[in-house]
């Protein structure tokens, strides 16, 4: 009687170390899979910023350009010699929009960066060969 009530408490003991075993790895791969997936998003994140932060800087000045000389012909403004006028507007727009650009870049490799790296360290917990790649 005594041997059942011992061989109970050992089956029993057993499958609560198994459960727990099978908890605990059952969380790490989940956290390797959620750790993988943020690496990933982050990736694509990066690729679409860089993507579409290539601005055509001749088509936004061409329209903002449009735009302004439009604008000074309903308030009835008429330069002397448009060309040049045009030619030293082209000029200043140019300057500022590479200036905001270079704003705006600086401020995505800020943004992303630390992000980028926290992911990367989170991934190297799981897969140091990924992460260092």
């Amino acid at each position: 009687m005594i041997e059942l009530k011992i061989l109970g408490s050992f089956i029993t003991a057993s499958a609560t170390i198994l459960v727990a075993l099978a908890t605990y790895i059952w969380k790490i791969q989940r956290e390797k899979k959620e750790s993988n997936r943020t690496i990933i998003y982050l990736l694509l994140e990066l690729r679409n910023v860089f993507i579409n932060s290539v601005i055509n800087t001749d088509r936004a000045i061409d329209g903002y350009l449009k735009l302004y000389l439009e604008k000074l012909n309903d308030q009835a403004f008429s330069p002397k010699d448009k060309s040049a006028f045009e030619a030293e507007l082209r000029i200043a727009l140019e300057k500022a929009f590479n200036s905001l650009i270079i704003d705006m870049k600086e401020e995505l490799r800020v943004d992303f960066s630390s992000q980028f790296d926290s992911a990367i360290l989170e991934l190297s917990k799981h897969d140091p060969i990924l992460a260092y790649r």
